[in-house]
């Protein structure tokens, strides 16, 4: 992430880099493996962050809007941190969190909420999307790979190539 936040920063690109901040990595707690803060992070490279806390998606929207038309129209990269809960564990067995914790994360959890409020329209739009991801991913899988391209040529100062023409001719202008 270093790197991709550098760079849009050095070369002021729209990249919008959406961070879902669920407080869980694989098994570990985020407060015993993540020194600092996200926003930190972002701050570090001249980045804008914005968090977010809200689970509804009009408020979401509300927020993110004009910040995501800046990414647009400045171009200027943003961070926007999404606070979340993760209902599973990443893998079979590895959840260290209390039961406590799960219940509140399973009340807390927005997917299940939208799907129960209008189940038909969730699940078009479900479908929707989901196609939408798998068209993506086929187009990028189906594009050539790109050529190698050629190093860069050497920009050698004038006054070095002269230099660099006599010594190989024996001609170094020095008197022994």
């Amino acid at each position: 992430m270093y790197e991709a936040l550098n760079m849009a920063a050095l070369w002021r690109l729209p990249l919008l880099v959406v961070v879902e901040h669920n407080g869980i990595a694989q098994s570990t707690p985020t407060s015993a493996q993540l020194a600092g803060t996200i926003g930190a992070r972002a701050a570090a490279f001249g980045v804008r962050h914005h968090r977010i806390t809200s689970t509804e998606v009009e408020e979401i929207r509300a927020e993110l809007a004009p910040l995501v038309a800046a990414v647009r129209s400045e171009p200027s990269p943003l961070v926007a941190e999404f606070v979340t809960h993760r209902i599973g564990p990443h893998s079979k067995g590895d959840d260290t969190r209390s039961l406590a914790e799960i219940e509140r994360a399973r009340r807390s959890d927005w997917h299940a909420r939208y799907a129960a409020a209008d189940p038909e329209r969730f699940a078009r739009i479900d479908r929707e999307q989901r196609a939408f991801v798998d068209r993506l991913v086929a187009e990028v899988a189906a594009r050539p790979l790109a050529a190698p391209a050629a190093p860069p040529a050497l920009a050698v100062p004038p006054a070095l190539a002269e230099e660099s023409s006599r010594i190989a001719a024996g001609a170094t202008g020095r008197r022994s």
